[in-house]
Formats: C-alpha cells, structure tokens, sequence
C-alpha cells in the first residue's frame, strides 16, 4: 500500500512531504510545500471545517478526510511532532481506494478459508460433544471446565466462519429472506434472552420502552439477528454497571427498533465506515468486522434503514427502521422475485 508523509508547521502549512506523495495526494511534491493544509485536505467535501484545527484534535488517531485536489478520501494517521515544534504534526495519508483493494483481496482469502476449515471444526465440534456427553468415560471437575473452554472456543470459530460465507452469499443474492407474521416486542425479547450471559458479566441493566405488541410481515429470524448485534455491541462498548436502552417507536409508515448505549461513542469520520464490510475501528475484539454489514443489508433487503448517531464521550445509538408493512402479500415484491436466487442459509452469526 502507498503512503505519503506530510510535515506540517505550527500554523497548519506544509513544510515537507515524503513517500508517495505525487501519487497519494495527486499534486508535485514541491508544488504542495507553504501551502496550508486545509487547501489540500478538507474534513468534508463542501470544505466548511477547519481541517487544521480538526487535525490537531486528532492526534494519535486515525481519520478519513477528503482531497480537495481530486475528490478522492483518504485515511490520515495524526502523529505530534512537538521536537519540530510545539503544535507541528506528520500526516501519514494512505488513499482509502487503494485500502478497498486489498480488503477485496482479504475478503476472497478468508471466504476460501472459511469454507475449507468449517468441516474440520464441525468435526471437532462432534468430538466434544461426545466427550461432555460421557461417551468417553467421565472427566474430572477441571477436565470438564478445560473441555467447556475447548467447545466454546470452536463454537467461535464456526460462528466467526459461517458468518463470512452467510455475507459472501448475501453478497451475491444468495439469501432469501423468509417472510412471515412477525411481532417485534418478541424479536427483541429474544435477542435480550440471548445477549443476557453477557451482560450479566458486566452488571448492565436494560431499560425498555416497548408497546405491547406490534406486527409486521418480516423475516423474524433475521430481525432477531439485527437487534443480537446492535445489542452486543451495545454490551461490548458500555461501561461496567451503567445501562442499555431499548426502545420500539411506531412512524407513520414504519418502526424503528433503537439501542443506546453509554459507552465511548463513536467518532463523525467512521459513523459510516463501521457499516462497511471489514471495517474495525478496534480490531482488539477479535471478528472480521462484519457485523454492523450484515445488519445493513438484512435491513435494506426488508425495505428498511439503519443507522447510528453518536458523539465521542458521549455513548452511542443504534437503529434501524423496517416498513410497516402488515401482510406477507404487501411485502416489498422486488425482493420476492426470481431476481433473489438461491437457497436459505439456516442460521448465521451476528458477531462483530
């Protein structure tokens, strides 16, 4: 992957460049030194902030920022150089194209992963459940808590591989949904009964503003999986002891399920990246980061909307909206047609 480096001065101008810089940043090298940064880099397209004082807020994070030269966004990393001068910085600048590249790269390695290690696991999987089952002859207590260790951690694994094949078959219009009377009060009660070992863990606290009942015609299963995964990383991100809120609102023409959580938040640049497959803003959690994709196209194959609204420090909300649609008749028909081909794949992980 090409890289440029750019040294800024304290004022916000460019003092030098480096790596790639003509390729990167799309101008001569030469022709970019004294000018200032915000002429060359803009925080957003229309240029109305100020991307020097939005830089030097970012130090030591990593930021998406758009090249008022061409139009193209690239990805900055924001390092102090305070031995150059006090408020001087190194912008290290990677285009987000040349990033896509190899995550398609990335993404056809894993999904042959996957499918090759999958039967191997389910196989081991097999043994396990034997063993635990005593087939084998009855373990000791700390045999037994070792084997439940070993079990859960291939559970993962399977999960983490049946959920990149479950997107590449999405990808691919290999799912079709299957619609039927659903109610959304039980959808979320059966994501909360999922999620509760979880939060348990973590001593959180669910508030709940819900209606009584409310239905839809909608893939029930797939809504259970949207609302697991906004409400795990919901569980993820929210500080030990505070509190998760769930709520269901009715619209003229639509519901909208949301979950807020009190945790970091989520910075303006990556509000729209984390829907995008592969995209991690921390990739410490382990997962391809594949979850909040998935949750996009389930939605949006229902007719619907998802979204999130945030502010670092600040926690975060997640929803999405699904139409009001009553009967499994009125049920969005482009989605019904023979253009949809393919089987259903019986269960996918909603694991980030």
């Amino acid at each position: 992957m090409k890289i440029a480096t750019i040294l800024l001065s304290d004022d916000g101008k460019i003092i030098e460049t480096g790596g790639y810089a003509e390729s990167v940043l799309g101008e001569d090298r030469y022709d970019l030194i004294g000018i200032p940064i915000s002429e060359l880099l803009q925080v957003d397209k229309e240029g109305r902030s100020d991307c020097f004082s939005y830089l030097k807020n970012s130090i030591g994070e990593k930021i998406v920022v758009t090249n008022a030269i061409d139009g193209r966004s690239l990805e900055v990393a924001v390092i102090a150089e305070p031995e150059f001068a006090r408020d001087a910085m190194k912008l290290i600048v990677s285009s987000v194209s040349t990033q896509n590249d190899l995550l398609d790269k990335r993404e056809k390695l894993l999904a042959m992963f996957c499918h090759d290690i999958r039967s191997p696991l389910n196989s081991v999987m097999g043994f396990l459940q034997l063993l635990q089952m005593g087939t084998y002859g009855n373990l000791e207590s700390q045999g037994a808590k070792s084997l439940e260790i070993a079990e859960r951690s291939t559970r993962r694994m399977i999960s983490m591989a049946e959920t990149l094949l479950a997107f590449e078959s999405m990808k691919s219009g290999m799912i079709r949904l299957n619609i039927g009377n659903t109610c959304l009060v039980e959808v979320i009660e059966k994501a909360l009964t999922a999620i509760d070992l979880q939060a348990r863990k973590k001593n959180l606290r669910f508030k709940f503003d819900l209606p009584t009942s409310v239905k839809i015609a909608a893939d029930a299963e797939r809504l259970i999986q949207v609302v697991f995964n906004l409400l795990d990383n919901a569980v993820k991100n929210a500080p030990e002891g505070s509190q998760i809120t769930i709520k269901l609102e009715g619209f003229a023409d639509s519901y909208e399920i949301s979950v807020c959580d009190l945790g970091p938040g989520i910075a303006p640049q990556y509000q729209e990246l984390i829907f995008k497959p592969f995209f991690q803003i921390d990739s410490s959690g382990g997962g391809f980061g594949l979850g909040l994709a998935l949750c996009r196209t389930l939605i949006e194959q229902h007719g619907g909307k998802i979204g999130v609204i945030s502010e670092p420090g600040a926690g975060s909300i997640f929803w999405f909206k699904v139409p009001r649609v009553q009967t499994v008749e009125n049920f969005i028909p482009s989605l019904k047609s023979d253009s949809v081909k393919g089987e259903s794949i019986n269960s996918m992980s909603s694991s980030n």
